[in-house]
């Protein structure tokens, strides 16, 4: 009876760092750094690492080993809009990178609005959070210096922060939107108008300085009436679409700042009885939701959102390690898909 009952213990206690260093043939260092992400492990290694992992079954308990250390295996993510399938992909990245690095995730909502944001770090700050990830609600406005005077390393995601130089992962907005407005341009459009983003936003002057830039190397000339700028959300898209297509002539071509207004567009041009592309064409920059009309008839600028998630919690791994580099920027950059039928 005692003999079975130890064995059925064993047969069920939880498989350690030390078995996955075992089984790797590594050291338990070595199994540490792979597991967070560290660049200096050997490619062929960290493999060796991850196979004994998955063959073991090995989970890291992040969580309660930094209570047994006093330290707080929390990160914080700040986002704009949860209901936005980019930031979802982006969070999605971040939540893998910091499981696997022994870390969880809070999600805050901010709605864009700095008030929301505000009162979201106040909560982070009295939870002495680990590190944060920041899409700024305003880049002007957003303060994050409670945390930083607190040693807190932030990194700022998609949008850069302003009033501090803060480590970035940001995508080439400016070559993006190049890219499908030089599209739409090859498919023999001229009259090309964009529903733009906000002005205050990094993202909505760099998609729209790369509008301008196409048509200027396609010999067209910009027109201030052809731009209107929306706030990145479903409804400004609706109200600029409608201004647009109210015009004489109505522009043949409407480049989107982001996927969220390209909905708002959509829906426009469907209520006066048009079409995507026959009556109007469209270029967007994000992805589009599967179930968007005209889905496939749109030229779209896709993101490494995932990517970029993942980035940025690798950064704070490396600041919460003692990496004391300059600050540094990483530009991603982002990929054209042609629609697949018109």
């Amino acid at each position: 009876m005692t003999g079975r009952r130890g064995r059925r213990q064993d047969s069920e206690r939880r498989p350690t760092v030390k078995d996955v260093a075992a089984l790797a043939g590594v050291s338990v260092a070595t199994v540490s750094r792979a597991l967070n992400g560290f660049k200096s492990v050997d490619p062929a290694l960290g493999e060796r690492v991850l196979s004994a992992v998955r063959d073991l079954g090995y989970r890291r308990d992040g969580l309660a080993r930094g209570l047994r250390r006093q330290v707080n295996t929390v990160f914080g993510m700040l986002i704009p809009d949860i209901e936005n399938p980019f930031f979802t992909a982006m969070v999605r990245g971040a939540e893998d990178a910091a499981y696997r690095g022994g870390h969880l995730l809070m999600l805050c909502n901010t709605d864009d609005n700095v008030e929301k944001e505000t009162a979201y770090i106040d909560v982070l700050l009295s939870q002495s959070v680990a590190g944060l990830l920041l899409v700024a609600a305003d880049e002007e406005h957003s303060d994050v210096s409670p945390l930083i005077e607190r040693g807190t390393p932030v990194v700022a995601v998609d949008r850069p922060g302003h009033k501090h130089p803060l480590d970035a992962v940001l995508v080439d907005n400016i070559a993006g939107a190049r890219h499908a407005v030089h599209w739409l341009i090859g498919q023999g459009y001229t009259r090309i108008a964009s529903i733009a983003g906000p002005e205050r936003t990094t993202t909505g002057l760099e998609r729209l300085t790369g509008y301008r830039q196409a048509l200027v190397a396609a010999g067209i000339s910009l027109q201030d009436d052809l731009v209107v700028h929306g706030d990145f959300h479903v409804d400004s898209g609706y109200l600029a679409a409608s201004q647009l297509l109210d015009q004489d002539p109505a522009p043949e071509a409407i480049f989107v700042a982001n996927n969220q207004m390209t909905m708002g567009a959509i829906a426009a041009i469907t209520d006066r009885g048009l079409k995507v592309p026959a009556d109007v064409a469209i270029a967007c920059f994000d992805q589009l939701p599967t179930a968007v009309r005209w889905r496939n008839a749109i030229a779209t600028v896709e993101q490494p959102a995932y990517d970029m998630g993942r980035a940025a919690v690798e950064i704070l791994l490396r600041r919460i390690a003692g990496d004391d580099q300059p600050v540094t920027e990483i530009r991603l950059r982002p990929e054209l898909h042609e629609p697949l039928d018109g």
